[in-house]
């Protein structure tokens, strides 16, 4: 396997078609982010071609680990095609293809694709002539969700979806990025095996998949119901878990390694804290994705953060809230006039025995802390919820 360097990190090349390419993003992430190469692969059934990638080309691009999508007629650098010579039929593509490279399989509940959402309807249809299964219910499914939901795909399964399913709305799209934002707007998605369905994976987004002869897209995740048959379940719209977990996710715009279930945890108890008097603070390395959670929580606050965070582009990122800097350690940054705090999240490799000194008797009666790591506080309630201590003051 051959490697090369670009002058923002690896150079990565796919070949195969659209879901293969974003089933495989993981990777690129796992090891840094860089250039990602698009070519022709032989052997495949649905291989790459220059315009094809024009229509994958700005999705790619949009996500923050990658620094630049070109197409050439060869691959280049890290072939990520390589997981076809270590088929394993019992595993999804994504973590098929991390073995092959010796990574672990990634979370199943964090995103590995960002876009903005386009709220165009609650649920998203698609069905591509591949994949089938006769015993799926579209009927049932049509029924329940029709005046809530839009089409995407290609004109002509859109119009098989109608001739066959029943008649809905089109949203139609001029490329990936695009249908990407549509299912970043919406509540649902329902579809088969096919690349709308990799992008709604790739963004974690509720699904029903209807399940095809083909056993290697499934992802067992939390909102992820696969279609085996006529009784498959079809759930409220109201009642689908993780959308706060996803809208903050996408505010974060993947510049975070924290769980978009944590995130949405984090941003809820801000929002619950915003009638308390009291800044915001962040102590450790959460990533400017993180603050740009927390800030946008609740924006009329000033959002004190602690700590080097190496990253050049966090304040332009940031433009807009209010976000106070200070390198220094957080006891001699704030000396003085020291602010009071309503809510306080100490990071993962950050001295928590001294933050929590520092910050409980600043924090305001009701405030939060939140640690992300084992550990007690007198005087307080504590809990342990999705890996986060959590300490109210009494």
């Amino acid at each position: 396997m051959r490697t090369a360097h670009s002058g923002a990190g690896m150079i990565y090349s796919h070949g195969g078609d659209f879901g293969d390419t974003i089933y495989h993003l993981p990777i690129v992430r796992a090891k840094g982010g860089g250039e990602l190469v698009l070519y022709p692969m032989r052997g495949t059934s649905h291989g790459m071609s220059e315009p094809r990638a024009a229509l994958i080309a700005p999705l790619i691009e949009a996500q923050p680990y990658i620094s630049k999508v070109r197409w050439s007629p060869t691959g280049e650098g890290v072939i990520l095609d390589v997981w076809r010579q270590h088929y394993k039929n019992y595993l999804n593509l994504t973590d098929m293809a991390c073995e092959a490279f010796g990574l672990p399989h990634p979370p199943r509940e964090q995103p590995w694709l960002f876009a903005r959402p386009n709220r165009t309807a609650r649920v998203v249809f698609h069905r591509s002539a591949r994949y089938r299964n006769t015993r799926f219910p579209w009927k049932r499914v049509y029924e329940k969700y029709r005046r809530e939901a839009v089409f995407v795909g290609l004109p002509d399964e859109h119009a098989d979806f109608c001739r066959n399913v029943g008649p809905v709305s089109y949203a139609y799209t001029e490329n990936l990025l695009q249908l990407a934002e549509v299912v970043q707007g919406c509540e649902l998605y329902v579809g088969n095996q096919s690349a709308p369905f990799a992008v709604a994976e790739g963004l974690k987004v509720p699904t029903i998949l209807e399940i095809g002869p083909i056993n290697n897209c499934h992802w067992e995740r939390v909102g992820n119901i696969h279609g085996w048959g006529e009784n498959v379940r079809l759930p409220e719209i109201d009642e689908l878990p993780g959308r706060l977990a996803r809208s903050v996710a996408a505010r974060g715009n993947g510049r975070t390694p924290i769980a978009a279930r944590q995130l949405a945890a984090l941003a809820r108890a801000v929002r619950d804290a915003a009638a308390l008097p009291g800044d915001l603070a962040e102590v450790g390395g959460g990533g400017s994705g993180f603050a740009k959670v927390l800030a946008g929580a609740d924006p009329a606050k000033t959002l004190h953060r602690f700590g080097p965070h190496g990253e050049d582009d966090a304040r332009e990122f940031l433009a807009g809230y209010r976000v106070v800097y200070h390198a220094r350690p957080f006891a001699e940054a704030t000396s003085g006039d020291a602010p009071r705090f309503s809510f306080v999240h100490v990071a993962a490799g950050a001295d928590a025995g001294a933050a929590r000194e520092y910050f409980w008797p600043r924090l305001v009666e009701g405030g939060v802390l939140v640690i992300d790591e084992s550990g007690k506080l007198e005087d307080g309630r504590t809990d342990v919820i999705d890996g986060l201590v959590w300490v109210r003051k009494r």
